[in-house]
């Protein structure tokens, strides 16, 4: 099949502002850029502060990369199930959805580049095929493109609780080690 004999199957997205999503980010932009500075003049740095740091900072990058793009969006390799609890977790802990809605999304952009189609095409600006897409815009995501990942009870437990995973993840986690 080519893309436009699947275009019924991914309808266009309809303008809306998200306001849970914008107000969240926003709000953890500003915490970022005023809270940051106000902290580390009150209290400094330690090194384990900036161990936790950069491991979050490994650990979510290489999630996102290697797990929601190479692994689970396009099946390049297999990996143990404790691993792909850990690409889970941490890719959770981004906040950018969960692994299967990711790789839906992925894959419907490789279908559909840059047409009208594609969720984040930068045909529409380096906004909005980088942020502009999740904050301004509502679509219908097709999982009938990944019924593969939806064998992984693991993978469909990490979607149906995707926020607890996020907030566990991204927020509980960093917080009980810190």
């Amino acid at each position: 099949m080519n893309a436009s004999t699947l275009a019924d199957d991914y309808p266009l997205p309809k303008r809306s502002i998200r306001w849970l999503g914008l107000v969240f980010f926003v709000f953890l932009h500003i915490i970022g850029i005023v809270g940051t500075p106000l902290y580390l003049y009150y209290n400094g740095i330690t090194a384990p502060e900036l161990a936790l740091f950069f491991f979050f900072l490994i650990a979510t990058g290489l999630s996102t990369t290697i797990g929601y793009h190479r692994l689970f969006a396009h099946g390049t390799f297999k990996t143990v199930p404790v691993v792909r609890f850990l690409l889970l977790l941490f890719g959770a802990a981004t906040f950018e959805e969960s692994a299967m809605k990711w790789s839906s999304q992925h894959r419907q952009h490789h279908l559909f580049t840059d047409t009208e189609r594609d969720p984040y095409g930068v045909n529409r600006g380096f906004w909005h095929a980088h942020i502009g897409w999740i904050l301004f815009w509502r679509h219908r995501t097709n999982y009938g493109n990944v019924r593969d990942l939806r064998r992984s009870r693991l993978v469909v437990h990490q979607h149906d609780y995707h926020p607890w995973w996020s907030v566990g993840g991204g927020i509980v986690l960093p917080m009980l080690i810190g």
